[in-house]
């Protein structure tokens, strides 16, 4: 599987998830400075999109990621449920608004659909966010015990251990530019459009544990 994979359509998206281990890793919006090609669609993504990973059944150097948006993310996500449970990323949208059209930013419509976010506990819904953020700031793809982490916050009732604080603590510290998380969230475009996070509880653990604080 490469970058000219095609996915468009129903049956295609059957027979990749028979012949390549899949997993939903993101369900989020794409910022305006950003671009994501769609295996459905053949073009640039505009709105919400799905990041899934991707590993051939038959040959393990045969992996990595593509990105889909939103219909054909969930019917890849309704077909891997046939092959058992599936993790379902919930939608992660920093902005105040409805992303409809990224470019057309200035709609007033509140955004009421990423209810899912709700269900985690506090704790876990912070570690979440931080991740999504730092990821979509970064432009890259969680990866790693950090994928781990995000998945176990979206589907766990009980709250991660100060040991997922410390890791995603220590990878903000790995900022290329020395940047507190806060910091990084600052300096995005159109930033007045962001909502506002106070990630509390995140920074009572570090503060306990004596940690270096990365968050701001």
């Amino acid at each position: 599987m490469d970058n000219n994979i095609n996915c468009r359509g129903h049956e295609q998206r059957k027979i990749i998830c028979q012949e390549y281990i899949l997993r939903p890793l993101t369900f989020t919006v794409l910022l305006s400075n950003q671009q994501k090609y769609s295996c459905a669609s053949h073009s640039m993504l505009k709105d919400r999109y799905y990041t899934f990973e991707y590993e051939s059944r038959l040959n393990a150097n045969d992996k990595g990621t593509f990105f889909v948006g939103e219909s054909s993310g969930r019917d890849f996500i309704n077909i891997l449920k046939s092959y058992g449970n599936v993790y379902e990323p919930p939608l992660f949208n920093p902005l105040k608004i409805i992303n409809k059209n990224i470019n057309k930013i200035n709609s007033n419509t509140v955004d009421t659909t990423n209810t899912d976010i709700f269900k985690m506990t506090e704790l876990n819904k912070e570690v979440y966010i931080a991740i999504n953020l730092l990821c979509m700031i970064w432009d890259t793809i969680p990866f790693g015990n950090i994928q781990s982490i995000l998945e176990f916050c979206a589907t766990a009732k009980v709250n991660t251990q100060d040991w997922s604080i410390k890791s995603i603590n220590n990878l903000i510290g790995k900022d290329y530019y020395n940047r507190t998380l806060y910091q990084m969230i600052k300096e995005l475009d159109y930033s007045n459009k962001i909502k506002q996070y106070d990630f509390k509880l995140i920074t009572k653990i570090i503060d306990k544990n004596g940690w270096k604080n990365n968050i701001k």
